[in-house]
C-alpha cells in the first residue's frame, strides 16, 4: 500500500469518526492523518485505536507501547481505577497519564 493510499484511508476514518477526530476541516484532517501515520504504519491499526475512542494519535501510541491493545481499553476503563468518568478522553486531553490504566 502506498503512503498516499494509507493517508487517504486514515483521513476517511477520521472523517467517519467526526470533527473531534478530524479537526473539522480538510486541511486539519490531512495533518492529523499524517500524525496518525507517524505512530501507526497500518491504517487499520490507527482505525482500531480511533474506534477505542482515542482522538490523539500520540496518546494512542503511548497506550500501545504499554502493551495494551485497543480491544482491551474498554475493559480497563470499566474498572475505573483512574477516577475519571472517561479515562480515554482524559488521556487524550493530557489530564491522565496512560500508565494509570494499568494501575
Amino acid at each position: 500500500m502506498t503512503a498516499s493510499t494509507k493517508k487517504t484511508e486514515v483521513e476517511s476514518a477520521l472523517h467517519f469518526m467526526g470533527p473531534t477526530f478530524s479537526g473539522g476541516t480538510d486541511t486539519r484532517c490531512s495533518e492529523l492523518a499524517e500524525e496518525w501515520l507517524d505512530d501507526f504504519d497500518d491504517p487499520d491499526d490507527a482505525r482500531a485505536w480511533m474506534e477505542a475512542g482515542f482522538w490523539n494519535p500520540c496518546t494512542a501510541g503511548r497506550v500501545r507501547d504499554l502493551g495494551i491493545a485497543p480491544e482491551d481499553v474498554a475493559a480497563l476503563c470499566a474498572d475505573n481505577i483512574t477516577g475519571h468518568d472517561d479515562p480515554v478522553y482524559a488521556m487524550c486531553n493530557h489530564d491522565l497519564s496512560p500508565p494509570a490504566l494499568i494501575g
